[in-house]
């Protein structure tokens, strides 16, 4: 019984191996005849396709055609709207139509203008020229000339150039590094022979600051000439030039002025005893100037060639006494009106003035002094002199009564006499004198 079990069980698993085989032949068989069919289907659409391509051939090429000169046009006229506008560091110049029309230009502009500038020039594409591909249906496309035009006439184009540099500050530039080292031994050789004696020798001459030369980019306009760097150095005071020379030369001592006190003058007057006199002198100095200016100097010899005499001048310590001019005059007499003025009256000269004012009025005397004339005087009738020294004279005319006497020493103020009407007089009044030196002077240009 058992082994008709187990008997059983393989055939049921081979039964089923068979069903398994012949399932997958049917599936096969049926993959097969679908390729087939396809293929059959495909073959024929091909050939039918192939056939219509055939008959329609000729309108396929024409439609093509047709495409192709379309697609060349608009691209001819989108070739020719499109443009390149070139700049120099953001401003626009112009427009060409390839970025090789500026390229090509830029070498023979460096050249030109840097031979023009006596400047390097180096304008370079990219870093100084920039181009931005834009629509230019309006805007005038630049050939090779103005190309090259438009590029030398450029009021901001940068060259390299040296730069003068003062303690780390940079100060400006030149074309070259030896026009720098020209600009600097020029300024040192400005202040070597500033304002320069005879028969000098520089022992040194330095600049006080740290100065370099270095290559430096600069806008062409900035640049500077060789000249105009050293004046404008020399102007600013941009560097400090020290300067030891040995010098010989020729100079004029200044006199000197002595004051002297004495007793035998009084306070506020002076008197020259002695007048001054300049000398001369050769000399041999070491002199330091900064900048042309000397700080400093150091004889080392020196010879006299005519002494100096000094100037001696006494001064006056005595107190003044209350009858001693003052220098300084003031009218004799108040509440006066002037009736006749200095100068030509009916014919001949007047040499004084009237101060008309009634009989009695008192007279003063217009400065401190001596008297020296009291009394009758001619035409002048009863009439008072004063000396104050100097050649200065004072003189009153027509009084009616004198209160003082010959040799009296009288002060600024002090009544001499009282108005009248004595002598050659028509009124009474005071005829008021100022003589220097025995020459009459209008008295009115001398009082206060």
């Amino acid at each position: 019984m058992a082994e008709n079990q187990k008997r059983s069980i393989i055939d049921i698993l081979i039964d089923a191996g068979a069903a398994v085989i012949n399932w997958h032949d049917r599936i096969q068989l049926a993959i097969d005849r679908l390729c087939i069919r396809s293929y059959y289907q495909f073959a024929l659409l091909v050939h039918n396709k192939r056939d219509r391509a055939h008959e329609l051939k000729p309108k396929i090429l024409q439609y093509f055609a047709v495409i192709v000169l379309a697609t060349i046009a608009v691209l001819a006229i989108y070739n020719y709207a499109l443009a390149y506008e070139y700049s120099y560091h953001g401003r626009v110049l112009g427009y060409v139509k390839n970025q090789d029309d500026v390229i090509r230009v830029l070498q023979l502009s460096n050249d030109e203008l840097s031979q023009a500038r006596n400047v390097k020039i180096k304008i370079e594409p990219g870093e100084d020229i920039t181009f931005r591909r834009v629509v230019s249906l309006h805007n005038k496309i630049d050939n090779d000339d103005t190309v090259l035009k438009r590029l030398t006439y450029l009021s901001n184009m940068r060259a390299d150039a040296y730069g003068i540099y003062v303690n780390g500050q940079y100060l400006l530039s030149v074309a070259t590094k030896s026009q720098a080292e020209n600009v600097i031994d020029d300024v040192k050789s400005y202040y070597a022979t500033y304002e320069s004696k005879k028969k000098t020798n520089y022992e040194k001459v330095d600049i006080a600051e740290k100065v370099k030369i270095m290559p430096h980019s600069e806008k062409l306009t900035q640049v500077y000439s060789e000249n105009n760097a050293v004046e404008s150095l020399i102007k600013d005071k941009a560097v400090t030039v020290k300067t030891v020379e040995k010098s010989t030369f020729a100079e004029v001592v200044k006199y000197k002025t002595v004051v002297k006190k004495t007793s035998s003058m009084y306070r506020g007057d002076s008197k020259v005893t002695q007048k001054g006199e300049n000398g001369k002198r050769v000399v041999t100095a070491r002199i330091t100037k900064i900048n042309g200016t000397q700080t400093d100097r150091e004889d080392l010899k020196v010879k006299t060639l005519k002494p100096m005499v000094r100037k001696i001048i006494y001064e006056g310590t005595k107190k003044r006494p209350k009858t001693a001019p003052t220098g300084t005059f003031i009218m004799p007499v108040s509440g006066y009106s002037l009736s006749s003025t200095f100068g030509y009256r009916w014919g001949r000269m007047h040499e004084g003035v009237d101060l008309a004012c009634a009989t009695g009025t008192p007279i003063h005397a217009s400065d401190g002094g001596t008297i020296i004339r009291a009394g009758w005087y001619s035409g002048y009738g009863e009439c008072v002199e004063i000396s104050h020294g100097n050649g200065y004279v004072t003189r009153y005319g027509h009084c009616s009564k004198i209160l003082v006497s010959t040799g009296d020493k009288v002060y600024q103020g002090q009544t001499i006499a009282l108005v009248g009407n004595t002598g050659n007089s028509y009124g009474s009044h005071c005829h008021f004198e100022i003589r220097i030196n025995g020459s009459a002077r209008n008295p009115l240009k001398y009082v206060k």
